[in-house]
């Protein structure tokens, strides 16, 4: 049986909800060829690149050799609010991020970054260095784009599909601003799954 692993914080931890990205995903899986596809949901809300890269010995490692999406970087770039700088900073997040993609290849499984969404500066999240949160995660969107030429790895790049689609951004948003509608799970869900059935060599 093929594994997928959906790896990343709340935004892939919410897409366990029954209407969730990550179940839909499984779904689709499950309706077009049952018993092939295992999907694994690793999500922890509030976790940036660090912690979740200690989580993958417990989370990632028991599952490989599978394909791995990694959708992290929202909660690297907050500032919290009494303290001007990120809680990792854009070097570190490079770091973790490459250190991830390493440990699954070396353990026989395949990576996929996943550059996220547009977020929307709402006011719930105050950022200590007194910017909007989208203008904030913005540079760890480019940099996981980045690594993802320089390290050769699969990227599905959400916000560059989105727009390709004419989807409203702005209805992909809980909120919040940063995690996503009912809608935006729908859309996530056909994004990832279109990807996934353009790319059958990444299983």
């Amino acid at each position: 049986m093929k594994t997928l692993i959906c790896f990343g914080d709340s935004i892939t931890e919410t897409g366990s909800s029954p209407n969730g990205w990550a179940t839909q995903i499984r779904n689709r899986f499950d309706a077009a060829s049952p018993g092939v596809t295992r999907v694994v949901v690793a999500g922890f809300g509030g976790r940036h690149s660090g912690e979740l890269l200690d989580r993958m010995g417990e989370h990632v490692l028991p599952h490989l050799p599978a394909t791995v999406l990694v959708a992290t970087g929202i909660n690297d770039s907050y500032h919290q609010p009494w303290q001007r700088i990120p809680r990792v900073s854009l070097a570190e997040f490079r770091r973790n991020l490459s250190e991830m993609v390493r440990i699954i290849r070396a353990h026989g499984g395949q990576p996929i970054l996943v550059a996220g969404h547009d977020l929307a500066d709402r006011g719930i999240f105050k950022q200590g260095n007194d910017r909007p949160q989208p203008e904030n995660y913005a540079p760890y969107r480019d940099a996981i784009r980045a690594l993802a030429a320089e390290l050769s790895a699969p990227l599905i790049d959400i916000t560059a599909v989105v727009r390709s689609r004419n989807l409203d951004s702005a209805g992909l948003l809980a909120e919040d601003g940063v995690h996503l509608s009912a809608f935006g799970h729908d859309a996530y869900a056909a994004i990832v799954a279109d990807y996934l059935k353009s790319r059958p060599e990444l299983f």
